[in-house]
């Protein structure tokens, strides 16, 4: 079962990368992690009240694995395989269908505040300060 800790860790390492060169050094102090991040999986829970996320469920489907023994590993652990799934010898392709908005995820404050700054002018000051960043006043 794919963890969005690693997703969020991919968009960290690819999706921020120029923004992070761009800008001078941040020290950044913690005396503890919690991990809060939630399980990617088919069927997550969606936004209360609205239709197009009970119109588009999420969705992990593996589409190949590298070996029988690893598709017959990752059926019994209950992950959905694709119709066409097929073994390639190389490696295990999964396809993810989600709504940007469900899951474990950081917004920035324009996504609520018409015209609040977006989350790459914003990101520094949210992470120092424990993951909130406060909106402008409306």
């Amino acid at each position: 079962m794919m963890k969005a800790r690693m997703l969020v860790l991919l968009s960290l390492a690819l999706g921020t990368a120029s923004v992070a060169l761009a800008q001078a050094p941040v020290q950044l102090n913690f005396s503890r992690v919690v991990d809060l991040t939630l399980p990617i999986e088919s069927n997550m829970a969606p936004i209360p009240g609205l239709k197009p996320y009970l119109d588009n469920p999420s969705r992990v489907s593996v589409i190949s694995s590298i070996t029988e023994a690893q598709r017959e590993a990752l059926r019994a652990e209950g992950m959905t395989l694709s119709n066409d799934h097929a073994v390639n010898g190389r490696s295990m392709i999964s396809v993810l269908s989600i709504l940007v908005h469900n899951g474990t995820h950081i917004d920035a404050p324009r996504h609520m505040v018409e015209k609040g700054p977006s989350v790459d002018s914003d990101a520094r000051r949210a992470v120092r300060q424990g993951g909130r960043a406060d909106q402008p006043a409306r």
